[in-house]
């Protein structure tokens, strides 16, 4: 069965989707179509995530899940147990995911548009949530660990920075001082240049200017 998909959008929303392209053979047409109409329906859309569920809580040791919809109170309190002592949890979204599937089911077996429609709205958000939790959440928090470790670095080695540069230009202006002293007529330039000698610097002469203050006449 040759069914043609292609990429739709960037990043998490990325996906795979049915197509029919101008190279596509009749026979890959043909597979294509049938493979749409199978998902065009509301047990065709939910069919992968219920058996993922179903799978999930088989191989968690529950048991099978006619059970969320049993009126035996032993059955509600577990599933409620676990709802609050699991929250987030792959057991918790599967056991979410099936009871609303139930639910949709129950509508639209007893002909009520309105809940149905509400029940599978919450069946898509809790589908989404899952997704984002479950596939999403753990590298979008080890991306924001990554870029707050790395700004606390740049601010601490921005903090060592200024604490040796200003080391450095108190050590220039104290040079820079005594020049004064002995020529006061001496423009920032021609001391930054003296000192930049004194000092055996290697620093561009301008950049020593910026950071010379003359002290104030007494």
């Amino acid at each position: 069965m040759a069914i043609r998909r292609a990429p739709r959008g960037t990043g998490i929303t990325k996906r795979d989707v049915l197509t029919i392209t101008s190279d596509s053979t009749p026979q890959d047409i043909l597979d294509t179509l049938q493979a749409a109409a199978e998902v065009d329906s509301f047990e065709g859309q939910i069919r992968g995530v219920e058996d993922a569920a179903d799978n999930f809580l088989k191989d968690a040791k529950y048991d099978a899940f006619n059970i969320i919809s049993d009126a035996d109170p032993h059955v509600r309190s577990r599933l409620q147990l676990t709802a609050v002592n699991e929250v987030d949890s792959h057991i918790h979204f599967a056991l979410q995911i099936k009871t609303a599937i139930i639910r949709v089911r129950g509508a639209i077996k007893r002909g009520d548009a309105d809940q149905a429609a509400r029940y599978a709205i919450n069946l898509g958000e809790l589908i989404t949530a899952h997704d984002m939790k479950v596939e999403h959440e753990p590298e979008a928090l080890a991306g924001h660990k990554q870029r707050s470790d790395l700004q606390t670095g740049r601010t601490k080695l921005s903090r060592r920075r200024s604490v040796k540069d200003k080391q450095k230009w108190l050590r220039w202006n104290s040079a820079a001082a005594g020049i004064w002293r002995r020529q006061p007529a001496l423009s920032k330039n021609a001391v930054a240049k003296l000192v930049n000698t004194e000092l055996k610097l290697n620093e561009k002469v301008q950049t020593i200017a910026r950071r010379l203050k003359k002290p104030c006449k007494r």
